[in-house]
């Protein structure tokens, strides 16, 4: 393909979703009953409502999954990152991460924040997902074996 069909192709694809994503907001106003919104008095009330708001929203299993998503890569990356700064292999910090963000030593200082990141009702689907990355890890590992090296 050319550059021009690239081009043309990308933008055709833009044009598209966006003309979806329209089309869903435009139909968007029908999906629910109007709601009669009260609108806050002052800076005081915005931030309250956006508080309470975040609050409502941070407590959604899903919401929970990518907390703690965000929350397990950053710092396995940050220990990594350390690591590999002092001449230690990376791996070593992501070990120590884990170490440092379970209840041994963050969650026997600050239970509340071990609490709330990782509530002992989200941990079976957290284990799920940790199963999943294994078992495509050694897929990959069994894939790069060559036999003929051995």
């Amino acid at each position: 393909m050319s550059n021009r069909s690239y081009i043309t192709y990308y933008i055709s694809a833009i044009v598209f979703f966006a003309i979806i994503i329209w089309a869903i907001l435009d139909s968007g106003v029908f999906l629910e009953g109007h709601k009669q919104l009260s609108e806050p008095a002052g800076l005081l009330d915005y931030f309250t409502h956006f508080k309470q708001t975040v609050k409502e929203n941070a407590t959604a299993p899903l919401s929970k999954f990518l907390i703690q998503l965000v929350v397990i890569v950053g710092a396995t990356k940050i220990f990594s990152y350390l690591f590999k700064k002092i001449g230690q292999p990376g791996v070593i910090g992501e070990i120590l991460a884990g170490i440092v963000l379970g209840p041994s030593l963050i969650g026997m200082w600050f239970p509340g924040y071990l609490n709330f990141v990782f509530p002992s009702t989200s941990m079976e689907d957290l284990h799920l997902i940790s199963r999943l990355g294994l078992i495509l890890f050694m897929f990959v590992v069994g894939m790069e074996l060559n036999m003929d090296h051995r």
